[in-house]
């Protein structure tokens, strides 16, 4: 199985950041159709994600979380929400245009976007300030007046921008975000009125039927374990185990007759956790002594283990009993992976490379690889996870073939700026190799090149905890062995 046709197979999970963010953008694909790692590092920073994931970790008290939420639930009043629907920004900035909008929890948001693909974030809440929105510190803060009221603009490190104040006739808050240094904030802020209703055009679409998150304590690191359905249906096999990237194992269970069934286990998730979503009704039923979520017409369950800190979800087609699959899950033996075989190929292929000097008490503790499939195939990598335990900081190694279009990247310093995957890349030197580093709400990446323009290694190093000063030093003693 290719990586490409595992990620259509399991394709339905999104870190909550990006889920959060492409819930804003009418029409877009996910970030994965680029790569899996992208979805790490998407530096969207929609103000929304303050708003629906604060108040959720306060909450966390189990090493994982899930959460339903369904739709047409009523999360403010009708009065509210009518408001909500008739106040926006009557001025934009030259270019940009309203992409998407809708409600999402207790906020409202409106999305604009340009032809460069910049954003801006237009946010009300009743219940929100949005100040404990995430920024890159250091955050500098400045008092200005929108209207008759005091408004707060804070300018992140990475150069996002906040501009928060109040809106006494909807009596809520509001608030701009952008990253966009040339959008006239303020200019909108203060155009911002009753206008006409926006109402959800024919053809948009509205959102999935139902959202399930998954969260994670961030305080503690969680092991690994191989847990899986110990009990198949009638004439079930395994045919594919994934390795353990990203803090989630897959299996694959096929029938002779055409029948299968996908399994997941997520045993370590970032900061922002992830977000499933789809179509139809969902109940909740019990697996054992936890709470889960089963949809009917997908014919797909979603569940945790409290104790043990993990996350499951597991989908067939119509001729097997989910529920009953999913009750028979727990601790067995390591299956066979057959990727362990391609790990060794990859590095064979493409060097074993190697942090050399870590931070005290982290180590690697996972490693994957992909070879080239083919000798006309163009794609192959190398990833490597380390972490320490003591306090779960990570750091994600990866290193893989490239191919460039000379429409696009007209030279290595424009690759090294496309690796990083966005957030304002900043020109650096990685040993000899031309480098890029960006900063964002959501983590530091580094990126550079070893190679030409037609050909060779792009290397990353990404961390929601090290800064990116930090990571320079690490890339500075990345040596093949």
């Amino acid at each position: 199985m290719t990586n490409w046709e595992l990620l259509e197979l399991f394709g339905d999970a999104d870190t909550g950041y990006v889920r959060k963010a492409q819930a804003l953008r009418s029409g877009a694909s996910p970030a994965k159709g680029r790569s899996v790692r992208r979805v790490w590092i998407l530096a969207a920073a929609v103000i929304t994600l303050a708003a629906l994931s604060i108040s959720a970790y306060a909450a966390i008290q189990a090493r994982m979380r899930m959460e339903l939420t369904q739709s047409g639930e009523q999360t403010i009043r009708r009065e509210t929400r009518e408001f909500f629907q008739t106040y926006y920004p009557q001025q934009l900035p030259e270019g940009y245009a309203m992409t998407s909008w809708g409600l999402y929890g207790d906020v409202w948001n409106i999305c604009y976007e340009n032809d460069a693909g910049q954003r801006i974030s237009f946010s009300l809440s009743a219940a929100q300030d949005f100040r404990d929105t995430p920024l890159q510190a250091p955050v500098e803060e400045q008092t200005l007046t929108v209207g008759d009221g005091t408004a707060t603009l804070l300018t992140s490190q990475a150069g996002g921008r906040l501009l928060l104040w109040k809106v006494p006739e909807g009596d809520c808050s509001a608030a701009i975000f952008t990253e966009d240094a040339q959008a006239d904030i303020l200019a909108m802020a203060e155009s911002a009125a009753v206008g006409e209703p926006l109402e959800a055009a024919a053809n948009q679409w509205n959102g999935p039927d139902y959202n399930i998150s998954l969260e994670q304590n961030q305080d503690s690191y969680v092991e690994y374990e191989p847990w899986y359905p110990l009990s198949l249906p009638d004439g079930y096999t395994l045919d594919f185990v994934s390795d353990k990237a990203y803090g989630v194992q897959y299996y694959r269970y096929t029938h002779p007759d055409g029948g299968s069934m996908q399994y997941a286990m997520y045993f370590r998730l970032g900061q922002w956790g992830l977000e499933f979503s789809g179509d139809g009704d969902v109940r909740t039923v019990e697996i054992g002594e936890n709470t889960g979520y089963y949809a009917a017409g997908e014919n797909k369950v979603y569940w945790t283990d409290l104790e043990h800190g993990f996350g499951f979800v597991l989908s067939a087609t119509e001729d097997v009993d989910v529920l009953e699959a999913a009750r028979s899950v727990g601790l067995g033996e390591a299956q066979t992976v057959p990727l362990d075989e391609e790990t060794r190929q990859a590095l064979e292929q493409l060097g074993d490379y190697r942090i050399t000097q870590l931070p005290q008490g982290m180590t690697q503790v996972d490693l994957a690889g992909l070879p080239l499939e083919q000798e006309d195939s163009w794609y192959s990598y190398v990833r490597r996870w380390y972490a320490d335990k003591r306090n779960n900081h990570q750091v994600y190694m990866e290193y893989s073939t490239y191919v460039t279009d000379p429409e696009y990247t007209a030279s290595l310093q424009d690759l090294a700026n496309q690796l990083t995957g966005g957030g304002n890349p900043q020109p650096v030197t990685v040993g000899d190799c031309i480098g890029a580093l960006a900063e964002t709400e959501s983590g530091a990446t580094l990126a550079w090149v070893q190679g030409e323009l037609a050909g060779g290694l792009g290397f990353t190093l990404y961390s929601d905890d090290l800064s990116g000063e930090e990571l320079l030093t690490l890339a500075q003693s990345v040596k093949g062995f």
